[in-house]
């Protein structure tokens, strides 16, 4: 259940990551609706684990996902897929492209606000919104 926590956070970094570079531009534009997808699906496990009286933790209680947070969680991940998809548009040409790092940024918002419903210390959460 530590992988469900981790998930949401690493994994839209790591695609944050990915999508830097504009040497790819057609195929990072769909970063931000993976990293959407992971939170969704994420928040789906944990709703299912909290459901069964599981509370999973990590990193020494800083990350914890209760009922609440499932819930909020897959909140996150549903209106994110849909905002990311709904503005992903036409495909862009050449007289109309993103802003060099939107696409990351994006994963790296939706990385923010799943840390800030998953922390457990006041301090990680509040570091956490400020990033949002």
């Amino acid at each position: 259940m530590v992988f469900t926590l981790l998930a949401p956070l690493a994994l839209p970094l790591l695609l944050a990551g990915l999508s830097v570079p504009r040497r790819l531009a057609s195929a990072t534009r769909f970063a931000p609706i993976l990293a959407s997808g992971i939170v969704l699906a994420s928040g789906v496990l944990l709703i299912i684990a909290t459901e069964h009286n599981q509370v999973p933790t990590a990193f020494g209680d800083l990350l914890r996902a209760d009922s609440l947070s499932a819930y909020m969680l897959t909140v996150v991940g549903a209106v994110g897929l849909i905002s990311v998809w709904g503005g992903l548009g036409s495909v862009p040409t050449k007289h109309t492209t993103r802003p060099g790092g939107y696409d990351s940024l994006l994963c790296v918002f939706l990385a923010a606000m799943s840390l800030a419903v998953l922390a457990d210390n006041i301090g990680v959460m509040w570091a956490s919104v400020e990033a949002t």
